[in-house]
């Protein structure tokens, strides 16, 4: 939807038709109901279509498709099983999703090319301007028959329904109406999806949904100006002359909404050019205080980091960490601003307090994807995310160990000059589950010959003496990095496809779930508890024989020691290679180097018990309470 979207934007922009864009499905034949086909994933082609007609470098076109299949052969077991593309036609009495002359041949093609191998081929039409008209997603997917076919059914149109008058069929599915036919669409998503939908949709897409009309938003207002403007043309010329006055003057208004709400998603070339030339934060190791980042790229890295959670402990171990590259730029229009378009997954897993990969293959993939993704995405790489899948603890697990501080100054030395400054974001996907809410940090290096002008400042820029607690929030390299403020940002398009979803069944989820009563906060809830009352255990009070004799003694064990120290855990490219591409490295983590600042009391690690007990009890109280005003809110009796 974003990408038709793109298409009727950059259309009107230019001052003439919305354009028509194309892009190809990834997806398989469903094993486990034979006559459903699954569809995972789109992936736009530098195709433009300009009124009747798409145009294109043929070469180009099939080179970028053969680049994109290698680059996914190592990251997806799915493969290419369709394509779909834009009717942007004005919004009329029917639906523009359809299957036309050209349509049919090309499904035809993909169908006798790829049917016969194993791997069915399916077509998707979107109707861009009728689902912004609507406040709906407007697309239909279609089979085409083989030219030998012939429907049994007379008059039969595509969706099964039987028209006897023949212009109504041409008028509603084209002049090729019998030579194909219509699958119903549903939609599904997994519950890492989930998550991340229904903490949008508790943060600002409910106030949308109730505070805005589909056809009073500034592009319906729009196109309904423009249709006014032109039925007064064929009423009298001075009618028209003035429609046409008062039209341009409120399309210019309504141009400086849509871009306000779509400013993410565009900017000027030039003025980037310019902003990468001058690298100013060469100057200033802080100079960038923001991170906008899309929900596209939210919902990857969410679905990518909770996956791995899945993985590892299906196969009876600790959860797995992953790792992927960020795409995007920095904002010339806000220079202290890094914006976030998209997440790109690598193909690399981590065990226990390591991550294994082979370089070459990791290299040669990320050359690939670098390559397939030139010819149609303006923006370049410029970040890495990693999750941190440890226990849930007192605090978020988003930090940067020492393995990560050296791979993001490689980063940083590699592409900063060159004018593509370099982000990290750090995941913390066991604590997003148990939370209901996206846990992610973004973070910068300083270099390392900066020194802090003020003393004891941790990354989010709190002022922390105790040492210890410094190191238990933010590792070892606290003193290395320092921390962007992280906001999220959608385009008009994704915000009515969000709010189609919040008011189909997101709202329903939102009222009818509880994160703590998810299967997956109920699995891991005995854990934790058992895990918090053996801390608390070590802290009885000793036997009047022992030591002092009165209050008792802290275990040494737990003087000074960090919950989250010793070799700690991280994920990344370390240092150890001397070659230009960052190799993988072998630990990171929270160290307990302080180990010297000992509580001799034992009251710090008391204390962390205490709260860790206080989160969990918190946690199943707010819990009940959601659960027994949905009771009286929404009960019969």
């Amino acid at each position: 939807m974003t990408h038709c979207h793109s298409g009727v934007e950059k259309g009107v922009k230019q001052g003439g038709n919305p354009i028509e864009v194309m892009g190809l499905l990834l997806g398989r034949p469903d094993p486990t109901s034979p006559h459903t086909l699954i569809v995972t994933d789109a992936y736009p082609l530098p195709i433009e279509g300009f009124e009747t007609r798409v145009i294109a470098d043929d070469e180009d076109v099939v080179n970028h498709m053969l680049s994109l299949m290698e680059s996914l052969e190592n990251t997806r077991k799915e493969s290419f099983m369709g394509w779909y593309h834009s009717h942007p036609f004005d919004v009329g009495v029917h639906s523009h999703c359809f299957l036309s002359q050209t349509d049919i041949s090309t499904q035809l093609q993909w169908q006798r090319a790829e049917d016969p191998k194993g791997y069915p081929f399916l077509a998707i039409v979107v109707d861009p301007l009728r689902s912004l008209a609507k406040g709906n997603p407007e697309l239909k997917a279609f089979r085409a028959y083989p030219p030998e076919y012939t429907n049994p059914t007379q008059n039969q149109c595509p969706n099964g329904e039987i028209i006897h008058e023949e212009q109504a069929r041409l008028e509603q599915w084209g002049s090729c109406w019998s030579s194909y036919y219509e699958l119903d669409v549903e939609y599904f998503m997994s519950s890492g999806a989930r998550n991340v939908l229904s903490t949008l949709t508790q943060n600002f897409l409910w106030m949308r949904t109730l505070g805005t009309t589909p056809s009073c938003e500034a592009e319906a207002r729009d196109r309904a100006q423009t249709k006014k403007a032109t039925m007064a043309e064929s009423a009298t010329s001075e009618a028209a002359a003035s429609s046409s006055s008062a039209n341009t003057t409120n399309a210019s208004k309504n141009n400086i909404t849509v871009s306000a709400a779509d400013a993410r998603y565009t900017f000027d070339a030039d003025k980037l050019d310019e902003l990468r030339k001058a690298v100013p934060w060469n100057d200033d190791p802080r100079y960038f205080k923001n991170v906008a980042v899309s929900p596209s790229a939210v919902m990857k890295m969410m679905t990518h980091c909770h996956s791995g959670v899945e993985k590892g402990v299906k196969q009876g171990g600790n959860p797995i960490e992953v790792m992927g590259l960020l795409l995007g730029r920095p904002d010339p229009t806000s220079p202290h601003t890094l914006i976030v378009t998209d997440a790109y997954p690598l193909p690399i897993e981590g065990f226990e307090t390591r991550v294994i990969a082979d370089d070459e293959d990791v290299v040669n993939h990320m050359l690939s994807l670098m390559e397939s993704l030139e010819n149609t995405r303006k923006e370049s790489f410029m970040g890495w995310y990693h999750s941190h899948p440890f226990d849930v603890g007192v605090h978020s697990h988003c930090f940067l160990s020492q393995t990560d501080i050296s791979t993001q100054l490689q980063w940083q030395r590699a592409e900063d000059p060159k004018g593509y400054p370099f982000l990290a974001i750090v995941v913390d996907p066991l604590r997003s589950l148990a939370k209901g809410n996206p846990e992610l940090k973004a973070f910068r290096a300083y270099p390392p010959e900066y020194t802090n002008p003020t003393q004891n400042q941790c990354p989010n820029g709190e002022i922390i003496h105790e040492e210890q607690a410094r190191l238990e929030q933010w590792g070892s390299c606290w003193s290395s990095y320092y921390e962007l403020d992280v906001e999220y940002f959608m385009s008009s398009g994704a915000r009515n496809v969000l709010s189609t979803l919040t008011q189909n069944f997101l709202w329903m989820r939102t009222l009818g779930t509880t994160p703590s009563c998810e299967a997956e906060a109920r699995d891991r809830h005995p854990d934790r508890v058992g895990r918090a009352a053996d801390r608390i255990r070590k802290f009885r009070p000793a036997s009047a024989g022992a030591g002092g004799g009165g209050a008792g003694d802290t275990p040494s064990a737990l003087m000074g020691s960090s919950s989250r120290g010793g070799s700690g855990r991280g994920v990344g490219l370390g240092a150890a290679s001397s070659s230009a591409t960052p190799k993988l490295g072998e630990k990171g983590g929270k160290s307990a180097a302080a180990g010297g600042n000992k509580d001799e009391d034992g009251g710090g690690e008391l204390a962390k018990s205490c709260q860790a007990v206080i989160e969990i009890a918190t946690e199943k109280l707010v819990g009940n309470i959601a659960q027994i005003s949905k009771r009286e809110l929404f009960s019969q009796s």
